[in-house]
Protein backbone atom coordinates (compact mmCIF):
# COMPACT_ATOMS: atom_id res chain seq x y z
CA UNK A 1 0.00 0.00 0.00
CA UNK A 2 3.01 2.30 0.15
CA UNK A 3 4.04 1.56 -3.44
CA UNK A 4 2.59 3.86 -6.13
CA UNK A 5 0.41 2.31 -8.82
CA UNK A 6 2.98 3.36 -11.43
CA UNK A 7 5.52 1.13 -9.69
CA UNK A 8 3.22 -1.89 -9.33
CA UNK A 9 1.57 -1.04 -6.01
CA UNK A 10 -1.88 0.12 -4.96
CA UNK A 11 -1.15 3.67 -3.80
CA UNK A 12 -2.75 6.39 -5.92
CA UNK A 13 -3.77 10.02 -5.50
CA UNK A 14 -7.35 11.23 -5.96
CA UNK A 15 -6.85 14.43 -8.02
CA UNK A 16 -9.78 16.55 -6.78
CA UNK A 17 -8.68 16.30 -3.15
CA UNK A 18 -5.01 15.38 -3.62
CA UNK A 19 -5.48 12.58 -1.07
CA UNK A 20 -3.90 9.15 -1.08
CA UNK A 21 -6.08 6.09 -1.59
CA UNK A 22 -5.65 2.40 -2.42
CA UNK A 23 -6.68 1.58 -5.98
CA UNK A 24 -8.82 -1.51 -6.54
CA UNK A 25 -7.96 -1.65 -10.25
CA UNK A 26 -4.32 -0.49 -10.55
CA UNK A 27 -4.17 -1.30 -14.26
CA UNK A 28 -6.95 1.17 -15.10
CA UNK A 29 -6.99 3.62 -12.14
CA UNK A 30 -10.66 4.50 -11.89
CA UNK A 31 -11.02 5.25 -8.15
CA UNK A 32 -13.54 2.65 -6.94
CA UNK A 33 -14.63 3.76 -3.48
CA UNK A 34 -15.85 0.34 -2.33
CA UNK A 35 -12.48 -1.27 -3.10
CA UNK A 36 -10.67 1.44 -1.17
CA UNK A 37 -12.94 0.96 1.85
CA UNK A 38 -12.57 -2.83 1.69
CA UNK A 39 -8.78 -2.39 1.66
CA UNK A 40 -9.05 -0.19 4.74
CA UNK A 41 -10.82 -3.01 6.58
CA UNK A 42 -7.82 -5.24 5.94
CA UNK A 43 -5.37 -2.53 6.97
CA UNK A 44 -7.39 -1.97 10.16
CA UNK A 45 -7.18 -5.69 10.97
CA UNK A 46 -3.39 -5.60 10.59
CA UNK A 47 -3.10 -2.52 12.78
CA UNK A 48 -5.45 -3.85 15.43
CA UNK A 49 -4.46 -7.50 15.75
CA UNK A 50 -0.75 -7.23 14.99
CA UNK A 51 -0.26 -3.82 16.61
CA UNK A 52 1.44 -2.75 13.40
CA UNK A 53 2.31 0.96 13.43
CA UNK A 54 2.68 1.22 9.66
CA UNK A 55 -0.77 -0.30 9.16
CA UNK A 56 -2.17 2.07 11.80
CA UNK A 57 -0.75 5.03 9.88
CA UNK A 58 -2.12 3.69 6.55
CA UNK A 59 -5.56 3.23 8.12
CA UNK A 60 -5.66 6.70 9.70
CA UNK A 61 -4.41 8.30 6.49
CA UNK A 62 -7.04 6.35 4.57
CA UNK A 63 -9.82 7.55 6.88
CA UNK A 64 -8.83 11.16 6.24
CA UNK A 65 -8.89 10.46 2.51
CA UNK A 66 -12.32 8.80 2.61
CA UNK A 67 -13.70 11.79 4.50
CA UNK A 68 -12.49 14.14 1.76
CA UNK A 69 -13.47 11.84 -1.12
CA UNK A 70 -17.07 11.07 -0.09
CA UNK A 71 -18.56 14.34 -1.38
CA UNK A 72 -17.25 13.40 -4.85
CA UNK A 73 -18.93 9.99 -4.63
CA UNK A 74 -22.32 11.40 -3.68
CA UNK A 75 -24.27 12.77 -6.64
CA UNK A 76 -27.97 13.36 -7.17
CA UNK A 77 -28.71 11.87 -3.73
CA UNK A 78 -27.04 8.60 -4.70
CA UNK A 79 -23.61 7.00 -4.44
CA UNK A 80 -21.13 6.42 -7.25
CA UNK A 81 -19.26 3.20 -7.87
CA UNK A 82 -16.18 4.88 -9.24
CA UNK A 83 -14.91 8.07 -10.81
CA UNK A 84 -13.35 7.64 -14.21
CA UNK A 85 -12.52 10.95 -15.86
CA UNK A 86 -12.37 9.21 -19.25
CA UNK A 87 -16.15 8.72 -19.18
CA UNK A 88 -18.73 11.46 -19.57
CA UNK A 89 -21.49 9.70 -17.62
CA UNK A 90 -21.11 9.14 -13.88
CA UNK A 91 -21.13 5.49 -12.82
CA UNK A 92 -23.74 5.01 -10.07
CA UNK A 93 -23.83 2.15 -7.65
CA UNK A 94 -26.56 -0.32 -8.42
CA UNK A 95 -29.17 -0.28 -5.64
CA UNK A 96 -27.67 -3.48 -4.23
CA UNK A 97 -24.16 -2.01 -4.16
CA UNK A 98 -25.44 1.29 -2.76
CA UNK A 99 -26.85 -0.69 0.18
CA UNK A 100 -23.64 -2.73 0.59
CA UNK A 101 -21.45 0.37 0.53
CA UNK A 102 -23.74 2.12 3.00
CA UNK A 103 -23.03 -0.79 5.32
CA UNK A 104 -19.32 -0.39 4.62
CA UNK A 105 -19.55 3.25 5.68
CA UNK A 106 -21.45 2.34 8.85
CA UNK A 107 -18.75 -0.14 9.88
CA UNK A 108 -15.93 2.20 8.87
CA UNK A 109 -17.47 5.01 10.94
CA UNK A 110 -17.81 2.67 13.93
CA UNK A 111 -14.21 1.43 13.88
CA UNK A 112 -12.67 4.83 13.07
CA UNK A 113 -14.91 7.10 15.11
CA UNK A 114 -15.30 9.41 12.10
CA UNK A 115 -18.39 11.57 12.36
CA UNK A 116 -17.91 12.65 8.74
CA UNK A 117 -18.13 9.06 7.50
CA UNK A 118 -21.05 8.41 9.84
CA UNK A 119 -22.91 11.42 8.39
CA UNK A 120 -22.44 10.06 4.86
CA UNK A 121 -23.58 6.60 5.96
CA UNK A 122 -26.78 8.18 7.27
CA UNK A 123 -27.27 10.21 4.07
CA UNK A 124 -26.74 7.17 1.85
CA UNK A 125 -29.06 5.08 4.00
CA UNK A 126 -31.79 7.76 3.87
CA UNK A 127 -31.47 7.89 0.09
CA UNK A 128 -32.13 4.16 -0.22
CA UNK A 129 -35.82 4.64 -0.92
CA UNK A 130 -38.24 3.70 -3.67
CA UNK A 131 -37.83 6.96 -5.59
CA UNK A 132 -34.02 6.88 -5.61
CA UNK A 133 -33.91 3.15 -6.37
CA UNK A 134 -36.28 3.64 -9.32
CA UNK A 135 -33.98 6.37 -10.67
CA UNK A 136 -30.78 4.41 -10.08
CA UNK A 137 -31.76 1.38 -12.20
CA UNK A 138 -32.12 3.25 -15.52
CA UNK A 139 -29.06 5.39 -14.77
CA UNK A 140 -26.97 2.26 -14.15
CA UNK A 141 -28.42 0.57 -17.24
CA UNK A 142 -27.55 3.59 -19.40
CA UNK A 143 -24.01 3.56 -18.03
CA UNK A 144 -23.62 -0.13 -18.86
CA UNK A 145 -24.99 0.32 -22.37
CA UNK A 146 -22.62 3.22 -23.01
CA UNK A 147 -19.46 1.72 -21.53
CA UNK A 148 -19.65 -2.08 -21.36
Amino acid sequence: FNVPVEEGGYLAVFPPTKTRYYEEYPAQVNVAINGFIAALFGVFELAHWLKNDEAKYLFEDGIQSVEKMLPHFTRFNWSLYDIDTNKKLLNPHSPRYHKVCTGYLEVLAAISGSTVIDDYAKKWKANYNLLRISLAYPWKALFKVMYR
